[in-house]
């Protein structure tokens, strides 16, 4: 009888194992999912947002301006300024080494599976909103501040050669006087 409540209880014990293993496999299989349904969301709002101020030369008020329809609430976009924005994706867990490739496995079994992060996502002024598959939990942020052309306006007078209010007129007075000859008016 001894014997059969030491095999029960080992029973017991093996069954709640595996419970517990197959509970923590399937949140972290969930966890992955939304994870990887935020990178591709992030992925194509940048794609869009880079086409956005590449076509229109400045900076989009929304993601739906944009035209990002439909992005999860783990994406948050922020304009600062007429020059610069804030995108931000939260990740659940980390993703250091995104195994896929021959060589990236290898990496993996040679370096104990412990790959530094290369991605800086954050620490340096960008003008390009670029998506690192390389992430850390929680939320990452960058702060983008494209190239924007803005042309200087053409009434300042101080940069018109012909103008008397030009630091070097005395300079381009001969040759203004060919290009714009005084009209004698009688």
């Amino acid at each position: 009888m001894n014997s059969l409540r030491k095999y029960l209880f080992g029973i017991l014990a093996l069954g709640l194992l595996t419970a517990i293993l197959a509970a923590y496999v399937l949140l972290q299989g969930a966890s992955a999912k939304q994870d990887n349904l935020t990178l591709q969301a992030a992925k194509d709002a940048a794609e869009k947002i880079n086409s956005y101020v590449t076509e229109k030369n400045e900076i989009p008020a929304s993601l739906n301006e944009a035209g990002v329809k439909s992005a999860p609430n783990t994406i948050k976009y922020t304009k600062k300024s007429a020059s610069e924005f804030e995108f931000c994706a939260t990740y659940k867990k980390a993703n250091k080494l995104n195994i896929g490739s021959f060589d990236q496995i290898l990496f993996g079994l040679t370096a104990g599976g412990q790959a530094t992060s290369s991605s800086s996502y954050g620490n340096y002024d960008s003008a390009y909103l670029y998506i690192d598959d390389q992430y850390k939990a929680g939320e990452n942020c960058q702060t983008i501040k494209p190239y924007i052309y803005s042309p200087e306006p053409l009434n300042d007078s101080s940069t018109d050669l012909c103008s008397p209010e030009n630091p070097d007129y005395e300079l381009y007075a001969e040759y203004c006087a060919e290009i714009n000859p005084p009209s004698n008016v009688n």
